[in-house]
This record gives C-alpha cells, sequence and structure tokens, in this order.
C-alpha cells in the first residue's frame, strides 16, 4: 500500500487545484490547495522530499465559522488569484440540500488575494508561437490548456521557444516545456535523455514520467538512473519497469531494489508496484544481485514486500530470528498471507514445527503460534501435528483476544469455555461476542453461562445476557426470552435480556410474540416500544406490528416539534443527550468508541452539519443516504435474507456490515438475488419516543 502523504481525518473533501501562481504568499506557492466542505475550510498542503516520496503539512488558508458555509470546489484565476465556490449548505453528503427553494437558492464565488489586489484579467494572445509560450506560463489551467494544444498543434515549428523556456529558472516553466518538446517527432528521444541528466531531480522525475505515459520501451531510460542519487528519481525508475517483459527488466529491478536503506517506506512500495506480476522473475534475480545481503534490515523489507514461490522459506528464516518478539514479526506473518499457496502451506508446516520448540515460553513465539492455527485457512496441518500440549499453551497465549475462539475450537479444548465466556463479556465487538458465546450456548446443560448468570454477582450476569444478545441461534434466543418473562431473575438482568434480544431479528420477533400473547411483563412495555420502532432497516414488517401491539409511548408535550430555527435556538443539555443516545441512537451509532458500528460514527458530526440539518435528518432519514451506507437485501433462499451495508466484494464473495456492526461473508454461490434499497436503515420516527427537550439535548 502506497504510503498517505498525510492524514486529514474526517471530513468532505471535494475540489482540488495546484496553485502555480505568484501573487498570493509563497507558503501556498506551488501548491496543492484543497478544499473540504466537511469542516468548512479551504488548505494548502506544503509538500517536500521523503526519501523515495513525500511528506506534507497543513497550511489553513480560509476557514468559516458559519455552519453553512461549504467550499466545494477551487480553480486558481489569471490574475494569480483563488477562486472558491462555496455551495452554501447547512449539511453534506447524501444529496441532500437544505437550501432548495428555486427562488431563492443561495451560493457565492469567493476571491482569494492579498488586501490591495484587486482583479484583473490578464490579457493573452495565441497567435504565435512566442505568445503561446508566454500564456503557458499562465497559472490558470483553462489558458495553459489552450497554450499547450496549440504549441502541439504547432509541431516542429514551436521548438525553438520552447527551447528558451525549458533553460529557464523556473522548474515548472521547464517541465511544461520538457511534455511538449518530448513529443517532438525523431527529436522526443533527445529531451527526454537531456531531461534524465538533469541537475533537477523533478526535472528526471518528468522525463521518467513521460516514458510512461508515452507507452515508451523504459529499459534504456531506466538503464541512466539506475545509481541516481535521488531516491525519488530511482522510485519512479521501479515504477517504470511494471508489466515490463524484457530480459534486462528483472537485473535493472535488482540493481535499484539492492539500493533500498530499509527506512524508506515509499521506496519500497515503488519497488512493489515495479515488480507486480513478475515477482519470480524479480526476486530471484535480487537474490542473486545481494546474496547475503537479503538478511539485513533492508533485505527483510524486500522479502516482506515480495510475492513469488520463493518468497516463503525466506519469510520463515526471518520469523525465526524475531520469533521471541511478535512485535517484530507480525508484519511477516501477515505476509505469508499473500504467497502461492503450495509453497505457503509447507513454509506453515516447517515454521509450525518451529513454534512447538517454545513450548512453555512467555514470549513473541506463543502469539506466533496462535496466527498459524487462526489465520490460515483452510488449515495445512495434520491432526498429529495439533498436539493438546500446543492447544493450551496457545489458549493462554491468545487469552483476552478474539484469536482465543479459533483455538478453543481448533484443538476441542471446551474445558476452556469458561476464558471463552471471560472474553465474550469483556470485548464490545459484536461479532467477536458471538462466536466467542456459540460454543457456550450449544455446550450441554449450558453449564458455563448458567453458572455465570445464577452467580450472585449481578453485574457480570448483566454483561453475560448483553452478550449473548449478539447469538443468532435458537438456543440463544429461548434462553433470553426465558429470563425476560421470568421474575425470578433481577430485574437488571431482565432488562438487558430484552436489550439482547433485539439485537438479532429472530430475538425481536420473540419479543413481540410476549407482547401479542400478554405475556411480555408490564414493566418492560416502554423499553421493548422505543427499541422495537426504532429497529433497522429490512425489518420494517417487525416494526409496523410493533407499532401497533407496542405504540410508542407519546412525548410529554403531545405536540408537534418547533421549527427548525426554534429548535437551533433552544439550550441543550449535552449530558443529558448522552443518556437519549444510549437509550435510541447507540443501537446502531458511535459516539467516541460508545455504540455500535453500523450507521455512520457521529464523533464528529456536530462539526460537519449545523443543527438545522441534524435535525432534518432525525426527522427525514430518507432525505439522504449518506455515501457507503446505501442498504441492500441479499436474498439467500427459503425465506432467508441479509440486509446491511456492502463493504467489499470479489469474485467469489460479498461481505455485508449487518445489524450490531458486525461483517459476515456470503458466497455468490449462495445468492439468489441482490435489492438495492431505496430507504435508509434508519427508521422514521425515532422522534417519537422523545420530549422537545430530549431532541434538543441530544
Amino acid at each position: 500500500v502506497v504510503p498517505n502523504l498525510l492524514q486529514t481525518m474526517w471530513g468532505s473533501p471535494t475540489g482540488m487545484a495546484i496553485y502555480e501562481g505568484r501573487l498570493l504568499p509563497e507558503r501556498y506557492q506551488d501548491e496543492m490547495v484543497h478544499c473540504d466542505a466537511g469542516p468548512r475550510v479551504v488548505r494548502a498542503y506544503p509538500v517536500k522530499p521523503d526519501g523515495g516520496g513525500y511528506e506534507a503539512s497543513i497550511e489553513n488558508i480560509v476557514q468559516g465559522n458559519d455552519t453553512w458555509f461549504r467550499p466545494a470546489d477551487v480553480c486558481v484565476a489569471p490574475d494569480g488569484s483563488l477562486l472558491v465556490a462555496d455551495w452554501y449548505d447547512p449539511g453534506v453528503g447524501g444529496h441532500a440540500m437544505g437550501d432548495h427553494d428555486p427562488s431563492h437558492i443561495r451560493g457565492r464565488i469567493y476571491r482569494i488575494a492579498p488586501k490591495g489586489e484587486n482583479w484583473t484579467v490578464p490579457e493573452f494572445d495565441l497567435s504565435t508561437a512566442q505568445s503561446c509560450v508566454e500564456t503557458l506560463k499562465s497559472p490558470n489551467m483553462a489558458r495553459r490548456y489552450l497554450a499547450w494544444t496549440a504549441l502541439h498543434e504547432m509541431k516542429r515549428k514551436a521548438e525553438k521557444p520552447l527551447r528558451k523556456l525549458w533553460r529557464d529558472d523556473n522548474p515548472r516553466y521547464r517541465a511544461r516545456a520538457l511534455h511538449l518538446l518530448a513529443r517532438l517527432k525523431k527529436r522526443g528521444w533527445d529531451y527526454i535523455e537531456e531531461a534524465l541528466h538533469d541537475e533537477n531531480p523533478d526535472i528526471r522525475i518528468a522525463g521518467l514520467k513521460i516514458v510512461e505515459e508515452e507507452r515508451l520501451d523504459p529499459i534504456p531510460f531506466v538503464k541512466m538512473v539506475l545509481d541516481d542519487d535521488s531516491p525519488r528519481v530511482r522510485a519512479e525508475a521501479a515504477i517504470a519497469l511494471r508489466h515490463n517483459d524484457s530480459e534486462k527488466a528483472p537485473y535493472y529491478w535488482a540493481d535499484l531494489a539492492a539500493l533500498h536503506t530499509g527506512k524508506d517506506r515509499w521506496y519500497l512500495e515503488s519497488l512493489g508496484i515495479g515488480a507486480d506480476g513478475q515477482w519470480d522473475r524479480f526476486f530471484p534475480a535480487w537474490l542473486a544481485r545481494v546474496g547475503k545481503g537479503w538478511d539485513t534490515p533492508a533485505g527483510h523489507d524486500i522479502v516482506w514486500r515480495a510475492r513469488g514461490e520463493q518468497v516463503p522459506v525466506y519469510l520463515v528464516e526471518i520469523l525465526k530470528q524475531t520469533g521471541e518478539s511478535y512485535e517484530n514479526s507480525a508484519r511477516y506473518l501477515r505476509a505469508l498471507q499473500f504467497q502461492p499457496e503450495k509453497e505457503r502451506n509447507e513454509a506453515l508446516v516447517a515454521l509450525l514445527e518451529e513454534t512447538k520448540k517454545h513450548i512453555g515460553e512467555s514470549n513473541g513465539w506463543g502469539r506466533i503460534g496462535v496466527d498459524l492455527v487462526t489465520m490460515f485457512q483452510p488449515s495445512p496441518y495434520s491432526d498429529e501435528q495439533l498436539t493438546d500440549d500446543l492447544g493450551r499453551w496457545l489458549a493462554k497465549a491468545a487469552e483476552g483476544t478474539p484469536q482465543l475462539v479459533g483455538v478453543v475450537e481448533t484443538f476441542g479444548l471446551s474445558d476452556l469455555n469458561p476464558m471463552l465466556l471471560d472474553y465474550a463479556i469483556q470485548t464490545s465487538e459484536g461479532q467477536y461476542v458471538a462466536s466467542a458465546l456459540l460454543p457456550l450456548v450449544l455446550e450441554k446443560d449450558q453449564t458455563t453461562l448458567m453458572t455465570a448468570l445464577e452467580s450472585e454477582d449481578v453485574t457480570r450476569a448483566v454483561k453475560v445476557v448483553g452478550a449473548l444478545g449478539h447469538v443468532e441461534n435458537e438456543a440463544a434466543i429461548s434462553l433470553l426470552s426465558s429470563i425476560v418473562a421470568s421474575t425470578t431473575w433481577a430485574t437488571p438482568i431482565r432488562s438487558a435480556a430484552l436489550v439482547g434480544l433485539i439485537h438479532t431479528q429472530k430475538g425481536a420477533e420473540e419479543i413481540l410474540e410476549l407482547a401479542k400473547s400478554g405475556d411480555l411483563p408490564s414493566e418492560f412495555t416502554n423499553l421493548a416500544a422505543i427499541k422495537l420502532n426504532s429497529v433497522p432497516g429490512n425489518w420494517r414488517e417487525i416494526r409496523e406490528e410493533a407499532s401497533n401491539v407496542l405504540p410508542l409511548p407519546s412525548n410529554a408535550e403531545g405536540e408537534v416539534f418547533p421549527a427548525f430555527g426554534e429548535l437551533s435556538q433552544m439550550t441543550g443539555d449535552a449530558g443529558h443527550g448522552h443518556e437519549v443516545f444510549k437509550q435510541i441512537c447507540m443501537v446502531c451509532h458511535r459516539v467516541k468508541g460508545e455504540g455500535v458500528e453500523f450507521g455512520p460514527d457521529l464523533s464528529n458530526v456536530g462539526g460537519k452539519l449545523g443543527k438545522d440539518a441534524l435535525y432534518e435528518n432525525i426527522l427525514n432519514p430518507n432525505s439522504a443516504i449518506s455515501f457507503g451506507y446505501e442498504p441492500i437485501t441479499v436474498v439467500l433462499g427459503d425465506e432467508y435474507e441479509e440486509y446491511g451495508f456492502p463493504v467489499e466484494e470479489n469474485d467469489q464473495e460479498i461481505v455485508l456490515k449487518v445489524q450490531n456492526g458486525e461483517t459476515i461473508r456470503i458466497p455468490k454461490k449462495d445468492i439468489q438475488e441482490i435489492r438495492h434499497e431505496k430507504l435508509s436503515a434508519m427508521p422514521v420516527g425515532l422522534e417519537k419516543g422523545m420530549t422537545t427537550q430530549d431532541f434538543v439535548d441530544l
């Protein structure tokens, strides 16, 4: 994966331009300028070299306090000023416009320039080659395009003034001239070669990029820069070799790889891109080139990034050296997942045998062994290799992690089920809770569960029933239902059991049946009503039935909510709003790590949306569906279907995020139909369970 230049965190990135004018202060010159409509800011990202790549910082140019300010695009005017388009709206994302009355839609274009620099429109001329070259210097992209196109059509007639620009002191002007000169017939190669010998590494990089863009044979050009003193130039040379099938390509790549320092992630990834699809040619050439140099920090980096038949053996050798430290070993274990299956499995078996030599040690080998038996499926190991003493040692190493489930299951260690229960009630990740508790639910007489539930520790029992709600299994649902209905259990345990049931569709249906039969205890009627009337997505039938059987309690005022403008002027209590969130919203959303990761994380939504947009999104969730949260229903046959958000898809399967924030993998061979839902997964009517003050506090 190519490193990120900069992490800007949450936002709604929109327009971007490269500012190549000279009107604005120097810190913005020749840098990226970017609009982020979410936090309402226009920024520059000054960049400087960092090994084979770059690093960037942030320089804010404009930031608005008006929550409707939405900088959506930016361009550079001919006079060098910036023009920023302000969409002007209370919200972003999902195409829900709060400012939609056609009689007075608002918006504006801001001009950003130093004080006293009035707006001007410089004249330009495209009638001659020389005048086109002058226009090519414009900071305005549209003018540069017109000039470039005219010069390109002039061909050799434009060469003389372009050569003069090629000798300019400004590297930006030189690069623009080069891109035209390099495309001249018969003369283009000469200019590329000249560029590759230039003292400026950016010009050398530009020369290589032209080779790639024009799909020229890269071999003679890469040869010129094999020992270039700039890692950025060599990185570009490695990329130029991508998918090149010449005999020299592996050896040139090996020369470039031999110069990796072991401290340059950008350079390493450029090597990886260059070797893509040809590792079985390039990796052996590198081994021959470096000899014992493979066994150095820099060499280990290359092995980690490589993908090929010879690679697994070298990964195992590295792991033998790093095994005492899991932190130093994890990346090499992960790299094994990307290797050819046959060679990988042979290496895994050898590595497991090496791991068994360290049974009983309290170091990284235990965690390595855990990964070996849980990360790689189908398992390449025989039953004889998976010994009981190995399993118990690995279970201790996996305690408190999701991998404990896999270890207990792989080695059949049912006597360690109490460890699974401890893990299930400690973690907040629904999918791991479910996988940890399922063996306990299926356990004969549910001994482990009942011991925990019947103990005097009510707090622990509440956590157990809450965790059980993540297990979509008839036995778990039956147990929770019996707890809700029976007065022999403490009220906090029964309440937690009810909430747990509504985590799953079958559990929600069970609560409805209790309500219809009159067996739902009256003290839980309001809680059940709020939860059932806010279930997501394609549970609409449950919601509709709940509205009749368990109608939402009316709000205290029994009135329609005030207009957004009035609501926005009211003062809220954030502490009480937190309680409202936990009661109504937390079943699908998170704030600062608390809640379920099903719908969008709302931790920063207050800085992204104005109050009126927040109210609108709650009252009318179908008016705008956020990108990435368009729900689908996957029909699997026999009236069975799954509903959620698609997060990954390939030729074999679809990965779906479902209610509770879990992700499930659905083989495509099992899918009968995929329906793209038109309505949001967020239900309508949540406000009916709130007073006006609750709404404002939230």
